[in-house]
């Protein structure tokens, strides 16, 4: 089968989870390349409008984190990312399956690890 592609610089990914990151919002995998300059573009955002904020003294307004692909703002909780992850379950995304077994094999997001269930 052909290598999965980012959906934003189209380089492949090698294996997939391993040098990807899946998006609960929207679904899909982006290489980890991608949602690092993501998140620094925001944090060196929010860097500058924090100096121009000492300097001005006006309150200024930050961007929140996003999703690269979707620009959905990120998840804030654990319960906030199984509700979407079960949103994707529910449109039958077979990468929700995987990342929600992962998460129940390891036991984070407040899910007691079950070897059954993962």
């Amino acid at each position: 089968p052909p290598k999965e592609e980012c959906p934003i610089c189209f380089l492949p990914m090698i294996g997939t989870l391993q040098d990807a990151r899946y998006m609960e919002c929207c679904g899909q995998l982006i290489c980890y390349g991608c949602d690092k300059e993501n998140h620094r573009v925001i944090d060196a955002t929010n860097s500058k409008k924090k100096e121009k904020e000492k300097q001005t003294g006006t309150k200024a307004i930050m961007v929140v984190h996003s999703c690269a692909f979707c620009r959905e703002p990120a998840s804030t909780s654990g319960d906030e990312v199984l509700l979407r992850i079960e949103k994707r379950m529910e449109a039958d995304d077979p990468l929700a399956y995987s990342h929600v077994a992962s998460r129940y094999r390891s036991g984070i997001w407040g899910l007691q690890a079950d070897g059954l269930k993962a």
